[in-house]
């Protein structure tokens, strides 16, 4: 589709932390990426293309699991995996989601994507 209008196009498909694809733009080794707005991302322009919603993620006969909604302070004394610092955006919207529930939370561990959450869910029952 696009090469025959766009003969010379590169498509390259990729997927990594917002902080580095922004950079990645700064840079001009890319010229667009799906990313969640960071700070210091000097003049690059961002539009919103969709809000997704903050979920937990339980093994399937965790307590907690079956219920359609969940309160933070209901897991208060679970396993909790945070992301790490190399997803910022992530990070700072977990935590003051927890902040602003009145929890300071302190989790044990920290995950770096998506793949990383689950793996470590399932095998230690956090979540």
């Amino acid at each position: 589709m696009l090469r025959d209008e766009f003969p010379g196009i590169e498509i390259r498909l990729s997927s990594d932390y917002s902080p580095v694809l922004a950079k990645a733009l700064i840079r001009r080794k890319l010229d667009a990426a799906f990313m969640r707005p960071e700070e210091h991302m000097g003049d690059l322009a961002c539009r919103r293309v969709r809000t997704d919603p903050l979920i937990f993620v339980f093994p399937s006969d965790h307590r907690l699991a079956s219920q359609a909604a969940v309160a933070p302070e209901e897991i208060v004394n679970e396993t909790f995996y945070l992301p790490s610092k190399a997803a910022p955006a992530v990070r700072r919207v977990v935590l003051e989601y927890f902040n602003r529930a009145g929890i300071d939370l302190k989790p044990e561990y920290e995950v770096h994507n998506v793949v990383h959450a689950i793996s470590m869910i399932t095998s230690t029952r956090g979540l």
